[in-house]
C-alpha cells in the first residue's frame, strides 16, 4: 500500500524545475560569431543591456523563477506543498510567456544586430525549467495530504 510518505519526493520537482530555470539564466543564450566567441547569458541581458527591448522581459522572468524556488521550498519546509500550486502556476505562466515574447522579439531584432544565434542552449534550459516546475505542481498529491492531516495524534 502506497502512502503519502512514499511519494513525498514529488514535492521537490517544482523547486528543482525553478532551480533549473535559474541556472539557465546564467548559461550562454546567444553568441557572436567571432574568433573569440563572445557569449551573452540571460543575466547579462538584464544587468548590462538595459536599452534593448527584451531586457525587462528577461528580468521579470528571472524574478518569477526565483519566486517559484523560494515559495515552493518554503511550502515544502512547512509541510504544506499544495499551497504552492497557484503561485507556481501564475509565476510559471508569466515566466514562460515572457520568455516566449523575449524570444520572438529577439528573432525580430537579431538580423539587425551584430549578435547571431549560435546554437546556445541557456534559453532552452530556462524554458525547460519552467515547464518542469509547472509539471511538478500537478504531481503534488493534495488528497492524500488532507487525509493524513485529518488523522488525530492518538491514531498516529
Amino acid at each position: 500500500m502506497r502512502t503519502h510518505q512514499a511519494t513525498r519526493w514529488t514535492h521537490f520537482i517544482t523547486p528543482i524545475g525553478g532551480s533549473i530555470a535559474i541556472a539557465g539564466f546564467f548559461l550562454p543564450w546567444i553568441g557572436m560569431d567571432t574568433m573569440f566567441g563572445s557569449n551573452r547569458s540571460g543575466v547579462s541581458f538584464f544587468l548590462t543591456e538595459h536599452i534593448i527591448p527584451i531586457a525587462p522581459l528577461i528580468a521579470i522572468a528571472f524574478i518569477t523563477s526565483v519566486v517559484i524556488v523560494v515559495w515552493s521550498f518554503y511550502t515544502v519546509i512547512c509541510r504544506t506543498p499544495w499551497k504552492s500550486t497557484l503561485p507556481t502556476l501564475i509565476s510559471g505562466g508569466i515566466g514562460s510567456a515572457l520568455l516566449l515574447d523575449a524570444f520572438l522579439l529577439y528573432v525580430r531584432i537579431a538580423p539587425h544586430s551584430d549578435f547571431n544565434y549560435a546554437g546556445k542552449f541557456g534559453f532552452w534550459v530556462t524554458a525547460t525549467g519552467f515547464i518542469v516546475a509547472i509539471i511538478g505542481v500537478f504531481l503534488i498529491r493534495v488528497g492524500e495530504a488532507d487525509k493524513q492531516s485529518q488523522i488525530s495524534v492518538e491514531e498516529k
